[in-house]
C-alpha cells in the first residue's frame, strides 16, 4: 500500500482514479498489480488526532520494490541487463496504447 498524506495529492485525485483504473486491467509478470485506490481514509493516531489520507493497494512484493534493490545491491551488468529486459517487456508487451511516464 502507498499512501499520500499530502494535501496536494487532492488536486490529482482525477489523475489517480483514471491511472489506476488502466493499470489495473494490465497484467504482466514483471509489472506489479495495483488493486484499488481509495481516497480520503481516516486514521486515528495515538493522541486522538483524526489523519487523512489517499491509498494505492498494490500486490505485495515480497522482497521489497526495484528501487530499494537498485539503491541496496551491487550487481553485474548481466544481471542488471536482465532486469532491464523484463521491464521493457512490461511496457511493449501491455497489449495497449500506452505511455509509461515515470
Amino acid at each position: 500500500m502507498k499512501t499520500s498524506p499530502d494535501p496536494r495529492f487532492d488536486k490529482n485525485l482525477k489523475f489517480y482514479h483514471n491511472e489506476t483504473k488502466i493499470l489495473k486491467t494490465i497484467q504482466h509478470i514483471h509489472l506489479i498489480k495495483i488493486f484499488e485506490f481509495f481516497e480520503n481514509c481516516e486514521k486515528i493516531k495515538k493522541n486522538g488526532e483524526k489523519q487523512y489520507f489517499n491509498a494505492i493497494i498494490f500486490e505485495l512484493a515480497a522482497n521489497g520494490d526495484l528501487f530499494e534493490f537498485i539503491n541496496s545491491e551491487k550487481f553485474s551488468e548481466d544481471l542488471a541487463r536482465t532486469y532491464f529486459h523484463q521491464l521493457i517487456e512490461g511496457f511493449i508487451s501491455n497489449g495497449e496504447d500506452l505511455f509509461f511516464i515515470d
